[in-house]
């Protein structure tokens, strides 16, 4: 009895590693299909695009003209998918996503500060697009200018990928506000 025991315990102990390595094939990214490079880029550019959301969010409705309120809206799918897009590479590569720190100050190049937040959020009309396109602007640019760095640093294709996307797609946005005339 004490033998059959021990062999459906062996039995049981090598199923379970052999799930083990099953789960492991097909979970997290290999360590080497990525770099620090990469993971700084999700690390960094999550926060990034949670603010251009907030502070497009706020154009769709404070927007004093039509044309902000489009321009800005434009801006917030791309970045919504993005962010998840990001997140769940981090978690594969066993790295927790950033929390979402909206209305905090940041010290990273390129975002708002929570006083320029908050002067968004209290002006409206010509004004707001004013200071919405002027700030825009400088955001998006930041976001091109970190995308540009991981092109020359980063080793993941997927993260290569976003990051010609986020070119292509944030200088085209920068084009559309710098050429709009409020």
């Amino acid at each position: 009895m004490r033998s059959r025991l021990i062999a459906t315990f062996v039995v049981l102990v090598l199923a379970l590693a052999g799930c083990g390595q099953t789960a492991t094939s097909a979970g997290p990214a290999k360590s080497d299909d990525h770099n620090d490079a990469d993971v700084q880029f999700s690390l960094n550019m999550i926060p990034h695009h949670r603010q251009t959301i907030q502070i497009a969010d706020l154009a769709t409705r404070l927007g004093g003209t039509e044309q902000v309120k489009v321009v800005a809206a434009e801006i917030l799918s791309p970045e919504e998918q993005d962010v998840q897009t990001m997140n769940g590479w981090l978690r594969s590569w066993n790295v927790a996503p950033p929390a979402d720190m909206s209305g905090m100050d940041m010290d990273m190049p390129g975002m708002l500060s929570a006083k320029d937040i908050k002067s968004l959020q209290t002006t409206t009309g010509a004004d707001f697009d004013k200071k919405f396109l002027t700030m825009v602007a400088k955001h998006l640019q930041n976001g091109v200018d970190m995308a540009k760095q991981v092109l020359n640093t980063g080793k993941h294709a997927g993260t290569k990928t976003l990051a010609n996307k986020i070119v292509k797609e944030q200088g085209e946005q920068i084009q559309k506000v710098q050429a709009l005339k409020v």
